[in-house]
């Protein structure tokens, strides 16, 4: 598989289901949480059914903040007051798959007279077989892709099961497309009836989690962005499994059978919040747990020795290797905080190193490091 199309995204929804139109509130904040997991784009597709367009699109090219221009009070406030509604996706994109482009900004809205062929998504996973599925589409008589992205081919495909003069349920949608679709996918989808659906891949290789209570129900990439809301028990939601939430009502529905996982490693050792809780486990200590099996391997004297951690991400581990071999856990390396990750770049990835690590003389100099780096993915 080729590195263009590997997909590092953060996906949310929410559901007011006593019928506020407050839905996109929430949407900055829980996105906000998930920016970890996707700074080159972001936005939203809201539903109201009182407006001309029952469910419309905000995106662009950017962070959160400046998306949602959470910097500008009365602009962030004309948003919320532009896209009110009861119900929201929300999408943040991290990809080197496509130009700096607002186009491939997620989510895909789906125009259409018929309210349940119009809808919108927004999708984190990667397709396995992307090239196959496009390859099909582009065979049929006057076929053309605009994009060289999984999500539209996903978008193509989703609007193939929904074809016909009879609504489909859902369910069945996404139990049919299960059969297309070889790869990690969760998929946020909203249409203009008001229909939701939250999905995860029979495999469970990407995290995604939900919560609901009388008035509330949200979804999101990772635990910490629910949390922050004031929900006790999150969930992680099965692989195979789907939440529809309509008229106010929330299902967990079976729609494809799991006889197997693949979890993702990429979001145990790396991506993922080190605060988030993947499938009843900590990711914090699950990282610690690594930590403790590098000590177990080590062979080096550690006589004056120190451990140092690429930051962030790598420091429960490199604490825990450090308390296991007995010696200290320092910080030999700063970051730039305003530098963000820079595994995903595709180009002069030693400058943009440069610009964000600072190594401290002063702690590293005659002393022997064990380096823990959490992210040598590519060369």
């Amino acid at each position: 598989m080729t590195d263009e199309l590997k997909h590092e995204c953060g996906v949310a929804a929410v559901y007011c289901l006593d019928g506020a139109p407050e839905a996109a509130r929430y949407l900055p904040d829980i996105l906000t949480h998930l920016q970890n997991r996707g700074q080159l784009s972001a936005g939203m597709t809201t539903y109201s059914e009182g407006r001309d367009q029952l469910i419309d699109t905000h995106k662009d090219i950017g962070s959160v903040h400046e998306v949602f221009r959470l910097g500008h009070a009365a602009e962030g406030e004309a948003l919320m007051r532009r896209y009110h509604g009861s119900a929201a996706i929300g999408h943040v994109r991290y990809a080197t798959c496509g130009p700096d482009d607002p186009s491939y900004a997620q989510p895909f809205e789906r125009h259409h007279g018929r309210k349940w062929k119009w809808f919108s998504f927004g999708f984190n996973g990667n397709l396995a077989n992307y090239r196959q599925l496009k390859e099909r589409l582009t065979q049929k008589s006057d076929y053309h892709i605009t994009r060289d992205t999984d999500t539209e081919i996903i978008n193509h495909y989703l609007s193939y099961e929904l074809r016909g003069a009879r609504r489909p349920s859902l369910q069945n949608v996404f139990h049919n497309l299960s059969h297309t679709f070889d790869g990690a996918y969760n998929i946020c989808y909203l249409d203009a009836l008001g229909q939701m659906a939250v999905v995860r891949d029979p495999l469970g290789i990407r995290p995604l989690c939900y919560a609901y209570n009388d008035k509330l129900f949200v979804a999101a990439s990772e635990s910490p962005a629910l949390s922050t809301l004031g929900f006790d028990s999150v969930k992680s939601l099965a692989p195979g499994t789907m939440a529809l939430v309509s008229n106010g009502k929330v299902r967990i529905v079976r729609y494809e059978q799991s006889p197997r996982k693949a979890h993702c490693f990429f979001e145990w050792i790396y991506f993922a919040n080190a605060g988030s809780v993947l499938d009843d486990r900590s990711v914090y200590l699950a990282r610690g747990n690594l930590g403790r099996e590098l000590a177990a391997l080590e062979t080096e004297d550690t006589t004056d020795a120190v451990v140092v951690p690429v930051p962030d991400t790598a420091k429960p581990a490199a604490d825990a290797m450090a308390f296991a071999l007995g010696i200290p856990s320092v910080e030999g390396l700063l970051r730039n905080r305003y530098v963000g990750r820079t595994f995903i770049e595709t180009s002069d990835r030693a400058a943009k190193a440069r610009q964000k690590y600072s190594p401290l003389r002063e702690v590293l100099e005659g002393r022997k490091v064990l380096l823990v780096e959490d992210s040598v993915v590519r060369c």
